[in-house]
């Protein structure tokens, strides 16, 4: 999942870092982004969005559901502090739909007049175990003061 968001006004200090949270299962509860979406990485701060994989998101600590909205938070960090964190953005929803298997194969040694046997690998995103969506969730970021 991509989340991106637009500049911070910086009044006077560059931004030096971003932080992302994200909610949790059933709750208002926002949790700190995995490390794969490193508000402090200086491209991230410059390109002004990360990636987070589903994976990440349907297991502990976040625990999202089928179905379940995405929401995060931002909060931009300059010279002189962290800003207030902004308001939810959401345009995303854990859906887990598989892969069209790949590497499909006849098996000679069951195939016949009457049968058709086949054999494949499942897509990368199978199950969401490697998933990353092309949703997007993008976020005003809070102005810093």
């Amino acid at each position: 999942m991509l989340i991106s968001w637009s500049e911070a006004i910086a009044n006077g200090a560059p931004i030096l870092s971003y932080q992302i949270y994200l909610n949790t299962h059933g709750s208002d509860t926002y949790l700190a982004a995995p490390s794969s979406c490193d508000g402090t990485d200086l491209v991230t701060i410059s390109d002004l969005y990360c990636w987070v994989a589903l994976s990440d998101l349907i297991v502990a600590p976040y625990s999202l559901v089928l179905d379940e909205e995405i929401y995060a938070k931002i909060e931009a960090t300059n010279f002189y502090g962290a800003s207030a964190l902004s308001e939810p953005g959401n345009n995303g929803r854990i859906q887990l739909i598989p892969d069209a298997p790949i590497n499909l194969l006849n098996d000679a040694t069951v195939t016949d007049a009457t049968t058709i046997a086949f054999s494949w690998e499942d897509g990368p995103s199978n199950g969401a175990q490697r998933f990353m969506t092309t949703m997007f969730i993008m976020i005003k970021a809070p102005a810093h003061g």
